[in-house]
C-alpha cells in the first residue's frame, strides 16, 4: 500500500515542516510506503503576489509579507531538509491531476492547511484532484480557528462534503466541520506529538552555547512580546536567543538562518522558553521544558494542547504572571502526552486500515461505478443490494454478513476496473438512410433501425433503451418490427439494464442473433457477462453510442410529475430530438393527452437545459474511459457532428449518422444494411468530436446544484438552471439555424464559441 499526504510542505515554517516529517515518518513506521505531494500552492508560495493579496485582504498581507521576508535566510536550510522527505514529482494545480489514482489513500493535513490566511482555500488541500472520493481523508488538519467567514461556508461545504474520513487537530475545527457536513468528526494530535522526545533529540542539532539561555520564538509581531522576554530573561539570569529577531530593542543573539534540526536542539538546551506560537508550546512539552505562552491571534490553536496537558496556565500577560508560575510536574504532562499520542495513533492507524480494507474488499470507486449492477447479477449468495444517490443513480452496496470471504467475483467481473483497449484497424463512415420516415424518427441518420430491423429479419433480438411507465427508461428486447418502435430514438436518460442479462444468455444459448444497443460502459458491461458465463459469442453483436454523459433517472422522474402537476393531465408522448425545424434543433417534444407543452419545456423548464449544462450527469461521466476511439462496440454510432464542415453537400439538417466499424463483426453489421442507407468513407480526423476525444469536464457548481436540489426541488431547480433566457434563446433559435443555414457554422463556430454551454 502507498499513501500521499498533502501538506504546505514549501512553506519555510518550522512547524510546517517538522509536522510533516513527523506524519511520513510515523507511517513508514507501521510498514506503509509513503509520499509527500510536493504541491506548489499559489498563495503561500507567492506571499508577495496579487493571489495572495485578494486572499488576505491588506493588512494580513502586509504582516504576511514581513513573515515572509524573515524567512528568506533560512531558505537553503530548509531546502536541504526537504531532501530528509520522501516526495512525489513537483506539481501545480494545473497538473496535480496526473497523482489523482497514483495512491491508495490520500491524507490531507496536518496543521493550517483549511486556514483561508494560509492557503487561500485551495480546492486541492480539499483533495477534490483525488479521482476516488473514498481515498480522501485529513488527519489533524487545522481551520487555525473556530470561525470561518459567512460567505466562505458554502464553499467549505462543498469542498469537505466528498471526504470519507475528517480529522481534526482541533476540537473546535472538528466541531465546525460536523456542523458544515453534517458528517462524523474526530480530532488526533499534530504529528509532531506523534514522535517522542527520544525521536525528535536523536535528529536534533545541539547549539554550542556554554551559557544557559532563554529561548525566545516569536511567530506574531508585537512589542509587548519582546518586553515580556526582555524582563523575564534579566529576572531568571538567562541570555537571550531570539528566533528569528525581536520587533522592539533587545541584547540578544538572532537566529535567522537556522534550519528545522537547528531549530529542534535550541528547543532540546534551553533552560526557559517563551513563545506564541503552537508548535512552540507542542516542542517545549515534548522536550519537557519549563515555559511560558504569551497568547496571540494563534490563540485558539495554542489553548487546545494546552488543555489536553492541563496546562493552561502557563499563559501569561506579564513578567509578573511569569514569576507566578509553578515548575511544571512532567511525570504528569508526560502520562498525558503519552495517552494523548495513543489515541492520535490509534486514529491514523484507522484511517490507513480503512485505505488497506478499500484495496481488499468492496467492488469499485463509486466515482467510477457506471451502476450496470453485473456484480449484483453474478452474485451467487445474493450479497448485494441497490442503493441509490442523491441524483437516483443505482450504486452496488454489499451485504458482508452474506458476502463469501475471498469470492471476490464481482471485482472480477466489474467492468469499470478494465481499461478499453486501443483499436488498430477502424473504419469511419457517415450514414443516411434512405427511408426520410425513418431519419425523421430516428436521433440522426437512422443506422440504427437499419442495424436492428436487418437482424429481426433474420430471427434475431435487438436490445435497447425503451421508456416504461410513467417514461423512465429501461433496457428490453424487440423481437419483431412493433416492439422496435419503442427502442428507435434518442434517450438521454440513464436507462437501467439490471434485467436483461439473463435474456440475453438465453438468446445466445437458444442460438439466437443478438444486437445489443447501449453506451459503451454498458455494452462493456454486456460482453463482460457473455464471457462470465462462458456463453458462445458467435451470434452476438454489440453496437455502442457516441455518448457524453447521462441524465439524472430522478431529476428526469421528478420534472415529469411537475409537469403533470402543472398542467393537470399525464404526459403521453415524449422525444429528445423533435426534427420538426431540422436535426439540429435540439429541443423537447413532450406532450400531454390533450396540448402539445414543448414550448413551455424548451424555454421556462428545460430538462434538455439541465442535460446541456454537464450538471446533472453520473460522476462517472466526468472520468469516462470510453470518450475516445477505444470502443467497446463492435460498431459504434452517433450523430456526425461537423459534417457540414467536412462534407457540406451531405448536410441535410435531417440526419446525418457517424459509423466506427470496430472489427470484423462491426464489418458484417456493415454490410448487411448497405442497401438501407448511404454510405460515405471519411478519415479518423474528419469523424472525431468531443465524445471521441475526451470525457466531459463537470460543471463546476455541481456539488451547489446538488446541494439546492435536496433542499429546494425540482421546481426552485429548473427556476435556477433551466431556463432559457435572452442571449441564450437567440443563440439556439435564430443564430445557429441561420448560420448552418448559410454553411458558415464550421467557421462561425470559432468565433462564436457555439458548443460554449
Amino acid at each position: 500500500m502507498k499513501i500521499a499526504t498533502l501538506t504546505y510542505q514549501r512553506h519555510d515554517n518550522y512547524g510546517a515542516m517538522l509536522q510533516c516529517y513527523a506524519l511520513q515518518k510515523k507511517i513508514e513506521s507501521y510498514g506503509i510506503e509513503t509520499e509527500v505531494i510536493d504541491y506548489i500552492c499559489d498563495v503561500s508560495e507567492n506571499p508577495f503576489g496579487l493571489g495572495a493579496l485578494r486572499t488576505k485582504g491588506i493588512k494580513k498581507y502586509i504582516t504576511g509579507s514581513i513573515g515572509a521576508i524573515t524567512r528568506l535566510p533560512r531558505a537553503k536550510r530548509f531546502t536541504e531538509f526537504r531532501r530528509l522527505l520522501k516526495m512525489s514529482t513537483t506539481v501545480t494545480k494545473k497538473n496535480i491531476s496526473q497523482l489523482g489514482k497514483e495512491y491508495d489513500g490520500y491524507i490531507v493535513g496536518s496543521d493550517n492547511v483549511w486556514n483561508t490566511d494560509i492557503t487561500g482555500l485551495d480546492e486541492m488541500y480539499f483533495l477534490s484532484f483525488v479521482a476516488d472520493q473514498r481515498r480522501r481523508a485529513s488527519y489533524a488538519a487545522s481551520f487555525g480557528s473556530s470561525k470561518i467567514k459567512e460567505s466562505d461556508k458554502d464553499r467549505y461545504k462543498t469542498l469537505l462534503t466528498d471526504f470519507a474520513i475528517i480529522n481534526c487537530r482541533e476540537r473546535s475545527g472538528a466541531k465546525l466541520a460536523a456542523d458544515l457536513t453534517g458528517k462524523r468528526t474526530d480530532t488526533g494530535c499534530d504529528p509532531s506529538i506523534l514522535l517522542t522526545k527520544e525521536e525528535w533529540s536523536d535528529l536534533a542539532i545541539s547549539p554550542r552555547e556554554k551559557k544557559p539561555y532563554l529561548l525566545a520564538y516569536q511567530m506574531v509581531p508585537s512589542s509587548g512580546f519582546v518586553k515580556l522576554v526582555r524582563t523575564v530573561a534579566k529576572a531568571k539570569g538567562l541570555k537571550v536567543i531570539y528566533i528569528p529577531f525581536p520587533y522592539g530593542f533587545l541584547s540578544c543573539k538572532c537566529k535567522l538562518s537556522i534550519g528545522p534540526l537547528e531549530w529542534l536542539g535550541l528547543f532540546k538546551e534551553a533552560e526557559y522558553i517563551l513563545t506564541d506560537s503552537f508548535h512552540g508550546c507542542a516542542f517545549s512539552i515534548l522536550f519537557n521544558k519549563q515555559f511560558a505562552v504569551q497568547i496571540s491571534q494563534l490563540g485558539e490553536r495554542i489553548d487546545n494542547i494546552l488543555s489536553i496537558v492541563d496546562l493552561k496556565s502557563r499563559v501569561v500577560d506579564t513578567s509578573n504572571d511569569v514569576q507566578d508560575l509553578p515548575m511544571i510536574d512532567y511525570s504528569i504532562v508526560n502520562n498525558k502526552i503519552e495517552l494523548f499520542r495513543k489515541e492520535s495513533e490509534d486514529k491514523l492507524k484507522q484511517i490507513l486500515k480503512y485505505f488497506k480494507g478499500l484495496n481488499s474488499n468492496g467492488i469499485t470507486d463509486p466515482s467510477q461505478c457506471t451502476g450496470c449492477m453485473l456484480c449484483k447479477t453474478i452474485c451467487r449468495t445474493d450479497a448485494i443490494n441497490i442503493r441509490r444517490d442523491e441524483l437516483g443513480f443505482i450504486y452496488p452496496i454489499i451485504d458482508r454478513d452474506l458476502c463469501i470471504v475471498n469470492c471476490h467475483a464481482c471485482e472480477t467481473v466489474c467492468k469499470s476496473i478494465s481499461q478499453p483497449k486501443a483499436i488498430v484497424d477502424q473504419q469511419y463512415y457517415s450514414a443516411i438512410h434512405y427511408d426520410s420516415d425513418i431519419i425523421k424518427k430516428s436521433g440522426s441518420g437512422g443506422v440504427f433501425s437499419a442495424l436492428a430491423s436487418q437482424l429481426i429479419e433474420k430471427d434475431g433480438i435487438v436490445y435497447g433503451a425503451a421508456y416504461q411507465s410513467g417514461f423512465l427508461v429501461a433496457h428490453e428486447p424487440a423481437r419483431d418490427m412493433e416492439q422496435l418502435e419503442k427502442i428507435r430514438g434518442t434517450k438521454y436518460v440513464q436507462s437501467t439494464i439490471l434485467t436483461i442479462y439473463e435474456k440475453v444468455a438465453e438468446d445466445l444459448i437458444s442460438q439466437k442473433p443478438v444486437l445489443f444497443v447501449g453506451t459503451p460502459c454498458q455494452c462493456a458491461a454486456v460482453q463482460r457477462y457473455v464471457k462470465f458465463k462462458k456463453i458462445d459469442d458467435t451470434n452476438f453483436y454489440c453496437c455502442d453510442i457516441f455518448c457524453h454523459g447521462v441524465f439524472s433517472p430522478q431529476i428526469w422522474d421528478e420534472y415529469l410529475r411537475f409537469l403533470e402537476d402543472k398542467f393537470q393531465e399525464k404526459i403521453s408522448y415524449i422525444s429528445f430530438r423533435d426534427k420538426d425545424k431540422g436535426w439540429r434543433n435540439k429541443k423537447l417534444k413532450i406532450k400531454t393527452t390533450s396540448s402539445d407543452i414543448s414550448d413551455y419545456c424548451n424555454n421556462k423548464a428545460s430538462a434538455l437545459r439541465l442535460y446541456e449544462q454537464n450538471i446533472s450527469f453520473r460522476e462517472s461521466c466526468y472520468q469516462c474511459k470510453y470518450m475516445n476511439l477505444k470502443r467497446r462496440g463492435d460498431i459504434s454510432i452517433g450523430d456526425f457532428w461537423g459534417i457540414e464542415r467536412v462534407k457540406p453537400e451531405l448536410d441535410n439538417n435531417t440526419g446525418v449518422s457517424a459509423v466506427i466499424v470496430n472489427n470484423d463483426k462491426g464489418r458484417v453489421l456493415l454490410d448487411s444494411i448497405k442497401k438501407e442507407a448511404s454510405f460515405v468513407e471519411f478519415s479518423r480526423q474528419d469523424i472525431i468530436q468531443p465524445a471521441l476525444k475526451e470525457f466531459t469536464k463537470k460543471h463546476s457548481q455541481r456539488t451547489t446544484f446538488i446541494d439546492e436540489y435536496k433542499k429546494a426541488g425540482i421546481a426552485d431547480i429548473l427556476n435556477k438552471y433551466g431556463r432559457v433566457n435572452g442571449k441564450l434563446r437567440i443563440k439556439r433559435d435564430y443564430i445557429i439555424p441561420l448560420l448552418y443555414k448559410l454553411r458558415i457554422a464550421g467557421f462561425a463556430s470559432k468565433i462564436l464559441h457555439l458548443n460554449d454551454k
